[in-house]
């Protein structure tokens, strides 16, 4: 397995009505993997007093062997044999998603181009990228920096401060001096858009079964997954492993 560790969801639930249009949830199944244990993360059985629940501690877990003698333990989802670490958008590629500038230019660049490009192999030239942030020059992007949204939290727990008043005049200079620079952002997280981008833009052309082939050529886990199995030695070592 490579990736994440899972969530932990080893429960299965199923509705029963109870008059008044109202359902009631009720857990009637286990999931079980191959070697027996249980991957339910949240222990529902047992609940703190005031009512809350917690996951099930390391203490509890129990051990069990897969078929080639590996170590498992349940109670905590599935733990990837290689770990690759999340990626995150950053708050520029946010802005420009969820205010529909990848969107609409995607539209701009396909009647732009009506000529077929290729789904898996498309890249978003240095060109169009440019032209995209010439686009942009007038449009003003509303997102925060991570820096921005720290010192944000910190004027809030300043505010519940004695001292808010003497700090407040340097809390506003801060934010001045750290305000995020909207041309700069989109040539630091140039690669990150360009890809975004070029995601959107296939999706003109094919589709969603073109966005998802695009999008697969830089994902992380399926790169690192097509690195493990074109490495027999690797994979054989991962599938014997007592560890």
């Amino acid at each position: 397995l490579i990736g994440r560790k899972t969530f932990g969801k080893g429960l299965v639930q199923t509705t029963r009505p109870v008059g008044y249009n109202s359902q009631v949830k009720i857990t009637v199944a286990k999931y079980y993997t191959p070697s027996g244990r249980c991957i339910q993360a949240i222990d529902y059985s047992h609940r703190n007093p005031d009512g809350s629940v917690g996951k099930i501690p390391d203490s509890l877990m129990v051990a069990f062997n897969t078929a080639s003698g590996r170590t498992v333990y349940d109670g905590g989802g599935i733990t990837p044999d290689i770990e690759v670490k999340a990626e995150y958008f950053s708050p520029v590629a946010i802005g420009l998603l969820t205010e529909g500038k990848v969107f609409n230019y995607a539209t701009i660049y396909y009647y732009d181009h009506p000529k077929a490009i290729n789904m898996k192999d498309f890249v978003l030239s240095d060109e169009s990228y440019t032209h995209f942030t010439k686009w942009l020059e007038d449009v003003d992007l509303e997102y925060d920096s991570d820096l921005e949204r720290a010192v944000v939290a910190f004027e809030d727990a300043a505010k519940e401060s004695v001292h808010y008043e003497e700090l407040k005049a340097d809390i506003e200079a801060l934010k001045e001096d750290i305000l995020h620079d909207q041309a700069k952002d989109l040539i630091t997280n140039k690669q990150e858009i360009k890809e975004v981008l070029a995601e959107q833009i296939v999706g003109r052309y094919f589709l969603t079964r073109g966005e998802i082939a695009n999008a697969i050529t830089h994902d992380p886990d399926v790169t690192k997954a097509i690195e493990v199995l074109n490495n027999s030695s690797q994979y054989n070592e991962l599938l014997t492993s007592k560890k």
